[in-house]
């Protein structure tokens, strides 16, 4: 008999082990958008779960036709990133909603978006996604972003604070992350952000 609880690089094992009482509170409280839990932190020892369990609740989220469900790799320019994901896996009727905004212009370049503003190229991603946000919340749609491995790197803080902004606008997106204890404490007790 193979072994379901294959740890390998990547590979969502076929068991999981008493967790789904747990993923699908998680779910339903991330899905609330009202609840502390739609800022998620999953943390422990390397092969315990962490991100199994992450990307089980992701797949549950996904299934919810108003939601967007995105992972994010940490790295540079990762509110910039997310913004493109998002127009990606929207809807063609989202798409062309985000694409009648007088001053952002998404032009699909050879790997990725380039938003335009008032005829100067932005680098204010935190404009773009607010106002793709609002749209989005127009239209009964949500985002949840899924970070592995979160970490104190410029990117993750700067996308850890525009999320801050976001959610305390009141805006539909959610954050579920993994991470080492070490990681996230250093996350955690950045003098910029507020977990």
């Amino acid at each position: 008999m193979r072994n379901p609880f294959n740890p390998s690089f990547g590979i969502q094992p076929t068991v999981l082990l008493d967790r789904e009482e747990v993923q699908s509170k998680l779910v339903k409280d991330i899905k609330a958008l009202d609840t502390p839990y739609r800022t998620t932190l999953i943390y422990g020892n390397r092969g315990v779960g962490k991100t199994v369990f992450m990307n089980s609740v992701g797949k549950q989220i996904d299934q919810d036709p108003t939601w967007i469900t995105i992972h994010l790799i940490i790295g540079d320019n990762m509110v910039g990133r997310l913004a493109e994901m998002i127009y990606q896996q929207s809807t063609n009727k989202i798409k062309k909603i985000f694409d009648q905004l007088s001053d952002i212009n998404f032009e699909i370049g050879g790997l990725g978006l380039k938003f335009t503003l008032n005829d100067k190229q932005t680098s204010n991603y935190q404009l773009v996604l607010k106002k793709m946000l609002k749209i989005l919340e127009k239209n009964n749609q949500k985002v949840l972003v899924m970070i592995d491995e979160a970490q104190e790197v410029t990117g993750m803080v700067e996308l850890a604070s525009v999320y801050q902004v976001m959610i305390s606008e009141g805006l539909p997106i959610s954050i579920i992350m993994t991470g080492l204890p070490k990681n996230v404490q250093d996350l955690q007790n950045n003098h910029v952000l507020i977990f």
